[in-house]
């Protein structure tokens, strides 16, 4: 695909042209006064451009602008203004998934959507988000098969993944295919603007050792073959496999096969006192967040094998035609009881975290966004622990009416509120087409279908991103704690699976 520049794209005001080339000159010259002012006169004039090319160029454009500052005075670290990067980077996402772009329109967005989609990846890889990072590199170099900044940020992202995995064999599935990422890249050095990345490349390449290189990651990767079931089973586990959505890191590869498909996830053994006997207290936690999301997981699938008939639980149930398009239908309903499901796993995270932490907070007040307080966000920081951080950002995905202002990075987070608390203690419409101009019933709140599904399928991703980076945070935790007392004898703490035929 032939990817055109700013200066020549049709599709992009002259003004807002002008701006955005301004934020280049002023990260020359290291004039962060003047990024400042320029993010300033950008944002005010996104609200009065139509064009939505034009849209996703200035919140992208914003979004960098605001990574300069950082880099340029890294000695004035805001939570602040990463939230307001991350908030415009999803700006422009929301931009570019807003519409279709013609033929003509898709070579002037390309060029726009390989760098917002990378550099998007790099902030999330920052904030200890590996999995979601991983995501959009991937969105990159679906655009760009060879561009060599996605494909080395990818590489070393899922080097990066091998050190956090507990699990030798997958650490060694991710060094492979993070060596070949790296490979890749510098064959296409054309693609890479920055010298340093080359280097920095190179660099990661080399910490392998020479015979681990021949012996392994120049070979042929041999996964096995594994089965999938029978029809209706192998249907359900391709389905979430393609989707990402198993409970195992494997399925964060980019490519799909039957070894990973299996929900393998679980925490590691742990150093505990036991006076009184092993406690399996925080185990059986994880198992019940772990059922209840491959439970959600299930009714969506379930959810989109409709098909065009009927279910026949929904015949002969005499639901009347309010007029407004709403769609009624079992299927419907598997959506919405999966959705709050999702939304739910929140707060046993937090209850989760509050105990193994140890954070004090009295269980009757435990929320997501109540375990990242002041106190409790520092007791948690402290632990230098990557994956916690991660699960920091994850709470600034949402929306709190108690925080008074919007301090979300995610733009539609409140109406995703208002979605959840309709759902949970009001009364929820899902229609056919977009209502909320025209709707006729004061009592419900309107979503469109692919409004919904598209929320849905995101928030499922989100709780699997969580559920994986509490695991890991858990096992870098308890090396932590034998690191620090390195001459203590542990007792090994016996784990055992509940096996399938028990499961009633």
């Amino acid at each position: 695909m032939m990817m055109k520049t700013i200066d020549d794209n049709p599709y992009i005001d002259e003004e807002v042209k002008k701006v955005i080339s301004q934020f280049d000159t002023l990260y020359t010259e290291k004039d962060t006064a003047g990024i400042k002012n320029n993010i300033k006169i950008t944002k005010e004039l996104a609200s009065n451009v139509a064009s939505i090319v034009s849209q996703i160029h200035i919140y992208y454009s914003i979004a960098t602008a605001l990574g300069d500052i950082l880099h340029l005075e890294p000695y004035n670290y805001s939570e602040e203004v990463l939230i307001d990067q991350l908030y415009n980077f999803r700006m422009a996402i929301d931009c570019a998934e807003s519409r279709t772009f013609s033929t003509k329109e898709r070579p002037y967005v390309a060029g726009c959507l390989i760098q917002l989609f990378t550099n998007y990846a790099n902030a999330l890889s920052s904030m200890g988000r590996t999995i979601e990072a991983i995501r959009y590199y991937k969105r990159a170099l679906s655009i760009h098969t060879d561009f060599g900044m996605a494909e080395g940020n990818l590489g070393i992202e899922y080097i990066h993944y091998a050190d956090l995995d507990f699990d030798k064999g997958h650490s060694q599935i991710f060094h492979y295919v993070g060596y070949k990422y790296l490979k890749s890249a510098l064959k296409h050095k054309r693609t890479i603007v920055e010298s340093e990345a080359i280097a920095y490349f190179q660099q990661k390449i080399d910490i392998f050792a020479s015979e681990y290189v021949q012996d392994f990651l120049e070979k042929d990767l041999n996964l096995g073959k594994y089965s999938l079931g029978r029809k209706k089973e192998a249907d359900y586990r391709t389905w979430v496999m393609n989707h990402g959505l198993f409970l195992n890191t494997m399925n964060d590869l980019p490519f799909t096969d039957n070894f990973m498909a299996a929900d393998v996830l679980h925490l590691p053994s742990m150093i505990m006192k036991t006076a009184n006997g092993l406690n399996y207290k925080h185990h059986g936690l994880f198992n019940q967040i772990k059922q209840e999301y491959i439970t959600a997981r299930y009714l969506i699938f379930e959810s989109q094998q409709g098909g065009t008939k009927a279910h026949f639980a929904d015949k002969h149930t005499d639901i009347m035609d309010t007029l407004d398009y709403t769609i009624y239908s079992i299927r419907i309903e598997k959506m919405k009881l999966a959705f709050r499901a999702l939304y739910s796993l929140y707060d046993k995270i937090a209850y989760f975290i509050n105990d193994y932490f140890e954070l004090g907070i009295p269980l009757n007040n435990v929320t997501y966004r109540k375990i990242w307080c002041k106190s409790a966000k520092e007791m948690l920081m402290v632990k230098q622990n990557l994956l916690i951080y991660g699960l920091f950002w994850i709470s600034k995905e949402f929306f709190d009416k108690d925080d008074g202002i919007q301090v979300s990075t995610k733009p539609k987070a409140k109406r995703i509120y208002e979605i959840r608390q309709a759902l949970e203690h009001k009364y929820l419409k899902i229609t056919d087409y977009d209502m909320r101009t025209s709707k006729n019933d004061s009592l419900a709140f309107y979503v469109t279908y692919q409004e919904f599904e598209k929320e849905l399928f995101d928030l499922v991703h989100l709780v699997r991103e969580s559920i994986i980076y509490l695991s890991l945070a858990v096992h870098l935790n308890e090396l932590q704690k034998r690191a620090g007392s390195p001459d203590e004898t542990y007792v090994n703490m016996p784990l055992f699976k509940v096996e399938d035929e028990w499961k009633m």
